[in-house]
């Protein structure tokens, strides 16, 4: 099994307590700190031989698993896009209420941008639309106006910068507007929606006849990726010009989609565990 987005290690607890006592669990996380702490957090219930980190991003599970001779034998994939606890606590600006944090937001901390330097340094334009695209604000110009403006006076460097910024240009902190504009700056600092493309593609190169992926959303933008991409390894639509008067293209399935709609959590499951409240699960199943 492989858990793509390890994080905090509590669905690799799970998958390997299922899996014994003979299967293998790889887990791939880009930050180092948490490949530390599933370590230590995993060092005295299993062995090396049943837990596998990986510090990689997991656009690379093809290449990992071609090293450790695994292509075609992995029985289920789990990416779970969303963010554990301990990333909220690592000091690089997750969490709003982190007003000292500096604004980081980098997944892996040696990616060379972080999300203060994307604020000080991009164009208006550039600004507008990451936060139009991926933050899907209706009306970003008034924000970036105001970085723009602050930004000559002094850099934004910290949370509680952006918090002002934020302030200033929608007189409000709510967490819904808080949400949206965190999510642009993450996306593009992290180039998450174009690395989520090359994670699936590279994990499903890798699964055996019959394997899952099970893949966990939080947003619309990578939901529909998922979706996207499920529906084309399960379609059997032609894709034949419209001009020609036969199919020639005869398309044939790669996977069966096991879920036709999406599974979402209960209102039992919200009550307990309130960030899982927009979270969709899509589970597919190579031929």
């Amino acid at each position: 099994m492989i858990d793509g987005t390890l994080g905090g290690g509590g669905h690799a607890a799970a998958l390997l307590e299922r899996i014994q006592p003979s299967g293998q669990l790889y887990g791939f996380d880009q930050d180092p700190a948490a490949i530390t702490l599933v370590q230590e957090r995993f060092r005295k219930q299993f062995g090396s031989s049943q837990f596998i980190p990986i510090t990689a991003n997991a656009k690379t599970i093809a290449t990992a698993c071609a090293t450790w001779s695994i292509t075609g034998q992995v029985n289920g994939v789990l990416f779970d896009l969303g963010y554990s606890s301990d990333q909220f606590q690592r000091g690089r600006g997750f969490s709003f209420r982190a007003l000292s944090d500096p604004f980081d937001l980098r997944m892996d901390p040696t990616l060379p941008t972080t999300a203060a330097d994307l604020l000080n340094t991009d164009t208006s334009a550039m600004l507008v639309q990451m936060f139009r695209r991926y933050g899907e604000l209706s009306n970003p110009h008034r924000l970036v106006r105001t970085i723009i403006s602050r930004r000559l006076d002094r850099p934004i460097i910290t949370v509680a910068d952006v918090l002002a910024c934020v302030q200033q240009a929608f007189h409000s902190q709510s967490s819904d507007l808080l949400a949206k504009i965190w999510q642009a700056c993450r996306i593009a600092v992290n180039d998450e929606l174009e690395t989520l493309q090359s994670m699936l593609t590279a994990a499903f190169t890798v699964l055996s006849p019959g394997g899952r992926m099970a893949v966990i959303t939080f947003h619309s933008l990578e939901d529909r990726i998922v979706k996207q991409q499920f529906i084309n390894w399960s379609s059997t639509k032609c894709v034949c010009p419209p001009e020609l008067p036969v199919c020639t293209c005869h398309p044939q399935p790669v996977a069966t989609l096991l879920t036709k709609h999406p599974l979402v959590p209960s209102d039992t499951e919200i009550r307990t565990n309130p960030r899982s409240r927009s979270a969709k699960l899509r589970v597919i199943q190579k031929i």
